[in-house]
């Protein structure tokens, strides 16, 4: 393999640097959004950055252990197809990004001996195509489909900014771009010595008659989807769940295609074809949900909450209609402000949940800035 490009592979990794010109993007895009709608920014904080580190560091070291605890090794031309299909992605198509279908297009094209033998020469490789079983391919895949799950999970919809529009009925509504992403490492083996011809000092391992490299293969998670009708929050974490009991069946189906190998590949197309089908099941579910989060007739509604406000305190939740303020009923955004103003140092609500049950919150305020409650209201 030639030296600059491995050196370009092992220490450039530009999946990661795009991953994170991308991150910076979206978040000058999402506070210029805020601004615009709402005259300041709901949330100050570089939260995409934030998760895009956290994703990447705890991430990349519970996969990476798990990586070694198995032996994964995957081949050269498979790790080559997989970057560059992950550039085209991030550059061709940067607002729908498909890290799993990459992955298992990848899979399919390093199984056309043709373009496997073009690869394996152009990289002064001499890697059998056996050398990489298929099985090390299930298991990546289950792996990345577990990590994405746990993404879902813990890391998105935690901040949620409102986009208003109008429904078929004219009616302003506000939904949720839930849009986060994340590049990990993810140490894994090579079969063969092409690192260590082109850096000597590289780590190489010998197990039985074959020599093995370590590499760190940059991994892409994203998440993307716009709910209308439903808690970002809950949607996010029922994603999540039902992606990452798909990456364990996938580590069982793993096991299994080393008693019956001719699973494997079907296994690597269900795995997909599943993942694919929860995200448009849980993105239909909420389309066919009757609660928009609409403007209200009767009170003010809360489509958002500023974090660390005593509205967030107060444990006041997006889809709340607001109801009474200091014992002071309001219908609409001027009488909620003026019942803010009636008490600067203190706040009583009235609220009426999206299940339509009453709840009734009170905290004390900042003194000199009584409009600061934290609540984001339709403009």
């Amino acid at each position: 393999m030639d030296y600059l490009l491995t050196l370009s592979i092992i220490f450039i990794q530009p999946v990661l640097w795009l991953g994170i010109i991308k991150v910076l993007l979206n978040n000058k895009k999402r506070l210029s959004r805020e601004r615009n709608s709402f005259n300041t920014a709901i949330y100050q904080n570089n939260f995409e950055l934030k998760h895009f580190l956290l994703g990447f560091l705890l991430f990349g070291i519970f996969g990476s252990i798990l990586s070694i605890l198995v032996g994964t090794f995957i081949s050269v031309p498979w790790i080559i197809l997989y970057e560059v299909l992950l550039l085209l992605n991030i550059v061709l198509i940067p607002y729908r990004l498909f890290p799993i279908i990459i992955a298992g297009i990848t899979t399919l094209i390093t199984m056309i001996p043709s373009i496997f033998d073009y690869i394996n020469d152009s990289f002064d490789s001499s890697i059998d195509l056996s050398m990489t079983a298929n099985q090390n391919i299930l298991f990546l895949i289950s792996l990345i489909i577990l990590m994405s799950g746990l993404f879902w999970r813990y890391f998105v919809g935690r901040y949620n900014t409102p986009e208003i529009s109008k429904n078929k009925r004219g009616n302003r509504v506000a939904g949720y771009l839930l849009n986060e992403m994340t590049v990990f490492p993810l140490l894994v083996l090579i079969p063969g010595d092409q690192l260590q011809k082109a850096i000597s000092f590289w780590p190489t391992f010998m197990v039985g008659h074959q020599s093995f490299s370590l590499f760190l293969l940059p991994v892409l998670l994203s998440a993307k989807m716009k709910i209308f009708k439903n808690v970002p929050l809950k949607i996010a974490k029922k994603i999540g769940n039902s992606i990452v009991k798909l990456g364990i069946l996938g580590f069982i189906l793993t096991i299994g295609s080393y008693f019956f190998p001719i699973v494997t590949l079907y296994s690597i197309g269900i795995l997909i074809i599943v993942y694919l089908l929860i995200l448009i099941r849980i993105k239909l579910q909420d389309l066919k949900s009757e609660k928009w989060f609409s403007d209200a007739v009767e009170g003010v509604s809360v489509i958002g909450v500023r974090p660390s406000t005593p509205a967030d305190k107060m444990g006041v939740e997006i889809g709340d209609r607001i109801v009474e303020v200091n014992n002071k009923t309001v219908h609409n955004k001027n009488e909620f402000y003026e019942a803010i103003l009636s008490s600067p140092t203190f706040c009583r609500l009235k609220l009426i949940n999206r299940n339509d049950r009453i709840k009734i919150t009170e905290s004390a305020i900042y003194n000199d800035s009584p409009n600061e409650l934290g609540v984001v209201l339709f403009k």
